[in-house]
């Protein structure tokens, strides 16, 4: 879903976790402030993770009961209006071949940077058409970090899944 950050007024994506343990929980909350650090255009901006009451919850949601299996914790990122990639593949003769070599650049310099942060460099791990996204301009951005893996600067590997 998609809500407005508070007092920016700029349209962001909020990604919900699923119900957790606690150690499942600081890990999505860890995940999301290592990640808050990163600025690039062809990465998807991280603002953090936010905890909502139930009637917070229950306000963005229009009143409307939510999936029991969600958890209060919600990732809160850069929204992306043009989509998956995946979904503009699949829609035949709604692209060039130019937006396709485009985007393949998008994606390297993307990567590139991420593979190159002195201070953690982050393996992604599940790169694929589904997890890049698309800005209202058309711009690629790598996103959704569930499955990476940062190095931290001292060699220490912080998995996001252990």
């Amino acid at each position: 879903s998609a809500d407005h950050g508070p007092g920016q007024g700029s349209l962001v994506a909020l990604k919900c976790m699923k119900r957790a343990n606690e150690a499942e929980r600081v890990n999505f909350q860890t995940e999301a402030l290592l990640l808050k650090a990163l600025r690039h255009p062809n990465v998807v901006a991280c603002y953090g993770c936010v905890q909502l009451s139930i009637a917070q919850r229950l306000s963005m949601m229009g009143g409307q009961q939510q999936d029991d299996d969600l958890s209060d914790l919600m990732f809160m990122q850069e929204y992306c209006a043009g989509g998956t990639l995946l979904d503009k593949v699949n829609r035949p003769r709604s692209y060039t071949a130019m937006d396709s070599l485009q985007w393949l650049g998008d994606i390297t310099r993307g990567m590139a940077y991420l593979h190159s942060q002195p201070e953690m460099r982050i393996t992604h791990r599940d790169l694929k058409l589904e997890n890049i996204l698309l800005n209202d301009k058309g711009v690629a951005k790598v996103a959704d970090f569930g499955l990476s893996r940062l190095i931290v600067g001292d060699g220490r590997s912080l998995d996001s899944r252990e």
